[in-house]
Parts: C-alpha cells; structure tokens; sequence
C-alpha cells in the first residue's frame, strides 16, 4: 500500500489550540499554544494587588521573541495574544530595520 504525501492544498487550515494548566493555588496558568506558524509558550500569573506578570515566547526561523506584560490574562486571552505574537513575527513587524541582519 502506498502513502500519498499531502503539498498541502486542499488541507483545512490548522485551527489554534492551546494546553494550558491552571494552578489555583499559586495563581498561575501556564502551557502552549499550537498557532498557523508554530508553537508559543505562554505563561500568566498574579492575583489582585500582587505582581501580575504575562510571558509569551516564540522562536520562528531561528530567532527568539519575547513579550511581556504587566497583567495576568485568562487562558482564552492567552491563546489570542498568543495567536496575536506568532503572526507578527512570522510577518517581521517586530523587527527594526537598525536591528535586522
């Protein structure tokens, strides 16, 4: 029996997902979000008036992106911002010219 090998055409577009773990005794929610351009790190913790903190990181053709936030993000949110990153890194909108190789 022979294996057709799919190009690609014609396949559903990848639908973004994420496997993100709550910890409700220590306030954070942490995991990976699959996105179009490959997968994302996320993590988010804080409670109300404590230190809230967001991180997201994605590496896309050899180069390392990191973003964080001052506030802690619900795991839907997490999933969208994460969705959010990988698209505009893959499209070179966080790189500046006066950095860029």
């Amino acid at each position: 029996m022979k294996t057709k090998i799919s190009t690609g055409q014609g396949m559903a577009p990848i639908k973004p997902w994420g496997l993100i773990t709550t910890d409700k005794f220590y306030n954070y929610e942490t995991g990976t979000v699959r996105t179009f351009f490959g997968i994302v790190e996320v993590y988010s913790q804080g409670k109300l008036n404590h230190s809230n903190h967001t991180r997201i990181d994605f590496i896309f053709n050899g180069r390392s992106f990191r973003r964080t936030f001052n506030k802690r993000y619900s795991k839907k949110y997490l999933v969208t911002l994460a969705n959010r990153f990988a698209k505009e890194c893959a499209s070179g909108q966080l790189l500046d010219k006066k950095t860029a190789d």
